[in-house]
């Protein structure tokens, strides 16, 4: 897989879940989180997506929470924006 796809890969990845928290997300723990990278392997299956959180350590413990039970929510959402063979 060339570098340049990965690279937009994760541009829309992280744009997408970003868009996901601010505007359908009613979860006030995810109020405060921005996401900052994304990093999808090579063969377009897995993605780590890193974020930062503003607050302390409690909140960040309760956006990581809230993130745990909203994976298959995100999952979904990026399967029907970005159209990929594999989610």
């Amino acid at each position: 897989m060339s570098r340049q796809r990965l690279d937009r890969m994760n541009s829309l990845i992280c744009s997408a879940v970003s868009e996901l928290m601010r505007t359908k997300s009613k979860d006030p723990r995810l109020a405060d989180m921005t996401v900052t990278k994304a990093d999808i392997s090579a063969n377009l299956r897995t993605v780590k997506v890193f974020f930062s959180v503003l607050g302390g350590e409690d909140k960040r413990e309760n956006a990581v929470a809230a993130l745990g039970k909203a994976t298959g929510f995100v999952r979904s959402f990026l399967a029907a924006e970005l159209k990929l063979k594999y989610t």
